[in-house]
């Protein structure tokens, strides 16, 4: 069974790799066209205009490649990370066009955490970092939304 999960993952990842990597060029054809450029400033990392939204193609990856390998006994569980999922390509998406102020992205970010918490899925265990297991249900929810705070702003 694990093998089979394992190339599941493997099966995941490939698809969600190849629809990004597909609809990334044709993104920045759109964005080229409708002129959808993020413009370099002192607080930015680029010091050219970049495409915006890049996180449609990865959203829609990531997306499409999960639909066919969601197991039919969890798909109300995988409705939930979708929507979790759709806030934050949401937040992304607008944010790129208005600018969102930080208040309402965070605001938006604990919403989408507690989506996933919601759907069952959140860190029960520290397998003895910082010398901590099992971790209690308050400390557990509050290392979920870190965690998954901190992989946003990777």
């Amino acid at each position: 069974m694990i093998v089979s999960e394992s190339l599941m993952i493997l099966f995941c990842i490939g698809i969600a790799s190849m629809v990004t990597a597909v609809l990334i060029p044709c993104w920045i054809k759109v964005c080229a066209k409708w002129n959808l450029y993020e413009p370099s400033d002192d607080r930015k990392r680029h010091r050219s205009n970049i495409p915006t939204m890049g996180g449609i193609s990865i959203f829609a990856g990531i997306f499409v490649s999960t639909l066919y390998v969601v197991p039919e006994s969890q798909i109300y569980h995988f409705n939930i990370l979708y929507g979790s999922m759709f806030i934050l390509f949401l937040t992304g998406f607008f944010d790129d066009l208005i600018d969102l102020s930080p208040l309402k992205k965070v605001v938006l970010q604990l919403l989408a955490s507690s989506l996933v918490i919601a759907a069952g899925f959140r860190i029960e265990n520290a397998f003895g970092f910082l010398g901590f297991s099992e971790l209690p249900l308050v400390v557990s929810y509050l290392a979920t939304v870190f965690f998954l705070s901190l992989l946003r702003t990777l």
